[in-house]
């Protein structure tokens, strides 16, 4: 539907449309969580459950830097709605994603440092 109605192509449908995958990304947890839960495995080696967690708690962490990306945005687009019309899209995406993809490396690089001590 977003690619034959030319409306939705603006910046900030387009980080909703990427906070939205990071979103099934921590969501596909629930099956990781579900397989143990009916497999009778309640206690798993952190390390272990680390692995298996490293791409939803990814996806958490980048959509929440992207939820507040998504605020800021909305009020820039209402306080300066001049500038922002003409902002390219080319430039503002990467400004607004590479912030949380670095947010979501670092929060998982430090888990594993924490967990490399244990």
């Amino acid at each position: 539907l977003n690619h034959f109605c030319r409306r939705l192509h603006g910046p900030c449908n387009v980080l909703i449309a990427v906070e939205a995958f990071c979103e099934i990304l921590h969501q596909s947890a629930h099956v990781i969580m579900a397989y143990f839960m009916f497999t009778e495995q309640y206690l798993i080696p952190a390390g272990r459950c680390f692995h298996f967690q490293l791409i939803p708690s990814f996806g958490m962490n980048v959509g929440t830097f992207l939820n507040l990306s998504i605020g800021i945005d909305r009020i820039f687009s209402i306080i300066f709605p001049f500038f922002y019309s003409n902002v390219s899209r080319l430039v503002y995406l990467p400004v607004t994603t590479i912030p949380a993809l670095c947010y979501g490396a670092a929060i998982m690089l430090a888990t594993y440092a924490l967990l490399d001590e244990q």
